[in-house]
């Protein structure tokens, strides 16, 4: 800037010295070459104007030098300017999914500042902050982010940043998201040891990747790939040595979709160089001490079932005691609640806001309120929501958001717990058997909520088993093992567990049954005995003391993922898990990719492009369907006619009534394409539709 500055004043004296110039030849009088006063000035500026000229030349070799060090920088502002946009595209998925251009600087800021950065050459320092900043914003994102959707940002980053790992051409990204059509027939043979249903996907695969389709599958080597537990990883010997890591998860999307998300999840941490699709940082205490500032709200985005204002008001009563207030808002608790936020700003103390999805119209009155106050550095606002579809923006934006939902395994689970509620000061206030006593309940806890990912084979609904159950069934444990003076009492504990506090939520007799089982096992004399007591699970034992590193180094031990094996469920109960999840994936991606901004116009061209292959698609099928079409009209409601044939003669009907509809609408927007109809409203809203790879709300309502 200076630089340029600098030639900017140059240029200007240059042309102040030609306007002198100008206007002493126009005021002079008698023989030019006589007027010695115009000669000296023409002299002077001859002498000027080199020197200006030198100096505008090397201000020209300065701006070369310059732009060639800057471009050393312009892989990371090209990476940085990609991550920024992956944050817009995620409010596509979910409306509270939104970040402002502040607190990405912020991370950039924090990038730039890493210690591994700071002796560093500037090329070498650009490719280590590439990566860095990508796992800075990943782990920073990822803890705003419901755990379904961490998976899919995950995959769309990637997709932005590093295309090369997904091959050449767009075909492997939209065969993996689900654009690639099939008519059926023709085609390489679905291997004999593989699923009848896989063979829509192994025809899609082998239209766009036909190499992967002519492996050799007859080999034994991959009918025993198809038994193995960790196909991700498991792969046959004979597979081609250049066969990436993106074209093997599409190799297990088409045969082994049980397996996807494992394979997904191994690719992304591996390539993004994370231990987990986790946060690393999630914590109440972390949050306030690294990122928190009295000036940025701290929105906690809550579920069912994980309510965090009790452990926050555990936190507050250790961190700022007698300096914590909180307020559920509703009703008229407005005015209260900009009362307290002054009085807390001022004394900097702390305020938690509870609900704001019952005042969302309230909360651009919140907003401005903040924005006027100079705060405390104590002062931290604390606020929890639902999701709302119509949440106000600036606050999203503005906000240290953290979504607050189960963790995500078993091993996560009871982390998050010894992290909040069983603190060091709590276990190890008593005696060893309490101490054992409270890591079975925290156990027990988990295994119920964890059990949820399994419906309907965990149980048969969504129980809202909650931080509140625990701490409520942790204040009966500790009762109960401070009045005893040998075996605490079980069957006070399996009462009011069962009955009151875990079992008043279960309204299902299956449900009960299993809860009862899991109560009378885990709280046992068998569990807390001597040293024949049984296990929590296979190589999972007690510790004997009342140490809470003990305990938490036992935490640290058990695998991250989990089995269904460890909650009594067959091997099986994980394939419609997994493929529950890898259809979200699936789902979310193609969302991302599409363009909701241009979805209201029409673009002959674009329609075209990406429409032709579904019209093509559908006229191979409604060829097949001909004979459906020939069946007579049937009378359902003829005298004498069964009732199964008035079901055949209505299904019929509707059938028909389907494929002459959907005929209808391809062949109007066939036209629209070639430009011999015009666009009707009818028309632009199915083929819209279609463009953003949904299902048209007419063809869903007639099906």
């Amino acid at each position: 800037l200076k630089l340029l500055a600098m030639e900017d004043k140059l240029k200007i004296e240059l042309e102040g010295m030609e306007q002198r110039l100008l206007e002493e030849l126009a005021a002079s009088e008698g023989n030019l070459l006589e007027n010695k006063k115009l000669i000296d000035s023409l002299n002077t500026m001859k002498g000027a104007a080199i020197k200006i000229k030198e100096k505008l030349e090397k201000s020209a070799q300065l701006q070369v030098s310059f732009d060639e060090q800057r471009d050393v920088f312009r892989p990371i502002a090209q990476t940085g300017s990609k991550l920024f946009f992956t944050l817009l595209d995620l409010k596509r998925c979910n409306p509270m999914y939104q970040y402002s251009l502040p607190m990405f600087l912020e991370l950039f800021r924090k990038a730039l500042s890493a210690k591994q950065l700071q002796n560093a050459a500037p090329a070498e320092r650009t490719r280590l902050l590439s990566p860095l900043l990508q796992q800075l914003v990943f782990g920073s994102v990822s803890r705003s982010l419901f755990k379904k959707d961490r998976l899919t940002y995950a995959m769309h980053l990637l997709h932005l940043l590093h295309p090369k790992h997904f091959g050449e051409s767009e075909s492997e990204w939209q065969l993996f998201t689900g654009q690639v059509l099939v008519a059926g027939g023709g085609g390489p043979p679905l291997p004999n040891w593989a699923h009848a249903d896989r063979a829509p996907a192994f025809a899609a695969m082998a239209q766009a990747m036909p190499m992967l389709a002519q492996l050799p599958f007859a080999d034994p080597q991959w009918a025993r790939w198809a038994n193995s537990d960790r196909a991700e990883t498991d792969f046959p010997s004979n597979l081609p040595g250049n066969t990436t890591p993106f074209q093997k998860i599409l190799l297990i999307q088409a045969l082994r979709p049980e397996r996807l998300q494992a394979a997904c999840v191994m690719f992304v941490t591996s390539t993004l160089s994370i231990p987990s699709l986790s946060p690393a940082s999630s914590s109440l205490q972390e949050i306030y001490q690294a990122d928190s500032s009295p000036n940025t709200p701290i929105l906690m985005i809550t579920t069912a079932g994980a309510d965090p204002t009790q452990e926050l008001e555990d936190y507050a009563k250790r961190e700022k005691p007698g300096m914590y207030k909180q307020l559920a808002m509703g009703g008229q608790q407005t005015k209260a609640a900009i009362s307290l936020l002054h009085e807390a700003g001022k004394s900097g103390a702390w305020l938690c806001l509870k609900n704001l999805h019952l005042v969302v119209h309230w909360v651009p009155q919140l907003e401005k309120e903040l924005s006027s106050m100079t705060p405390h550095p104590d002062f931290r606002l604390w606020l929890t929501t639902e999701q709302h579809a119509h949440f106000p923006t600036i606050i999203l934006q503005q906000s240290l958001k953290i979504t607050f939902e189960a963790p995500p395994g078993l091993q996560q689970n009871l982390a998050r717990t010894y992290e909040s509620q069983m603190h060091k000061e709590f276990v190890e206030k008593g005696p060893s058997s309490r101490a054992q006593l409270l890591f079975v309940l925290s156990w027990f806890h988990a295994v119920l909520q964890e059990r949820r990912t399994y419906i309907p084979q965990g149980w048969t609904k969504f129980y809202e088993f909650s931080p509140a159950d625990l701490r409520s069934a942790a204040d009966i444990c500790d009762a109960v093992a401070g009045v005893s003076r040998g075996q605490p009492d079980w069957v006070t504990i399996h009462g009011l567990l069962g009955s009151a506090i875990y079992g008043g939520r279960v309204d299902n007799a299956q449900d009960d049954r299993l809860l009862n089982t899991y109560l009378q096992q885990y709280f046992s004399s068998a569990m807390l005995g001597g040293g024949s007591r049984i296990q929590l699970a296979p190589g999972v034992a007690l510790p004997s003391s009342n140490s809470h590193r003990d305990y938490t180094d036992l935490i640290n031990r058990l695998p991250p993922q989990d089995t269904p094996a460890l909650f009594g469920l067959p091997v099986n109960a994980d394939v419609a898990v997994q493929q529950r999840a890898a259809v979200h994936v699936q789902d979310s991606l193609r969302q991302l990719s599409s363009d909701p901004e241009g979805a209201g116009k029409f673009d002959r061209d674009k329609w075209a492009a990406q429409l032709t292959p579904i019209l093509t698609l559908w006229s191979k099928l409604s060829q097949q369907c001909e004979p459906l079409k020939q069946l007579p009209a049937g009378r359902p409601n003829a005298e004498g006619t069964s009732p199964v044939d008035t079901i055949i003669a209505l299904e019929i009907a509707k059938a028909k009534s389907l494929l002459k509809l959907v005929d209808d609408s391809t062949g109007a927007i066939g036209r629209v394409v070639r430009g011999t109809e015009l666009l009707d409203a009818s028309t632009k809203s199915q083929g819209n539709a279609l463009v953003q790879g949904t299902v048209p709300s007419a063809w869903e309502a007639l099906w």
